[in-house]
């Protein structure tokens, strides 16, 4: 915490990067309720390897947590995508098969889930491109969501972080995800379609 008493956050940060290592590779990620301009500047410096501001948000709190657990924290790198969750989720997408009402088709089901995700990453793409990293946000949230029911892992996962850099105001970083996206769009369609043709197998066998 940026405000801890005797000792901010920034002074400690700099006694644990003083350390021998392995200790002084600890990552630390600031907390703090003012966001100021020149801060994450500040924290950087610090070799604090990012910061959340309060209120504190679930998602970009998860995304911060998925990089630190993945060891992709790089203080005040570009983050690449996280591929350390998997890219679908076998047993989500069994569940959804096994719950579809009678009648519904499966692979429609599938095919409007890519189709619509498509859309809304192009819709991304735009947003950013004309600098409305506010909607952008709320669209990587409504993506988060939808993905995450899906099961689709790396996509959801993507979002998160998409969300977190358009939170965050940074541009550069949120573009640097969203082509992140569209390639985990590929991969994921690649997976899911294999998938729905094993199960149509199965259902035939």
């Amino acid at each position: 915490d940026i405000q801890m008493p005797l000792l901010d956050g920034v002074d400690a940060t700099k006694r644990i990067r003083a350390l021998s290592g392995p200790k002084n590779s600890l990552p630390i990620i600031a907390l703090t309720a003012h966001a100021m301009a020149g801060a994450k500047e500040e924290y950087l410096a610090a070799k604090m390897d990012d910061y959340l501001s309060k209120p504190i948000d679930k998602l970009e709190l998860f995304s911060q947590l998925d990089k630190v657990a993945a060891g992709l924290v790089g203080r005040g790198s570009d983050p690449a995508p996280i591929p350390a969750s998997p890219v679908v989720d076998p047993a989500r997408l069994e569940m959804i098969a096994e719950v579809m009402p009678e009648g519904e088709n499966l692979a429609e089901f599938v095919d409007v889930f890519l189709t619509s995700t498509a859309e809304r990453i192009e819709q991304i793409h735009r947003l950013i491109g004309r600098g409305d990293l506010r909607e952008a946000g709320r669209e990587a949230h409504t993506l988060f969501g939808t993905a995450s029911n899906f099961g689709a892992c790396h996509l959801s996962a993507l979002a998160a972080e998409l969300k977190a850099a358009c939170d965050a105001e940074d541009a550069t970083r949120a573009r640097h995800v969203a082509r992140g996206l569209t390639e985990g769009w590929s991969i994921t369609s690649g997976v899911v379609r294999g998938w729905l043709s094993d199960e149509k197998a199965e259902r035939a066998a």
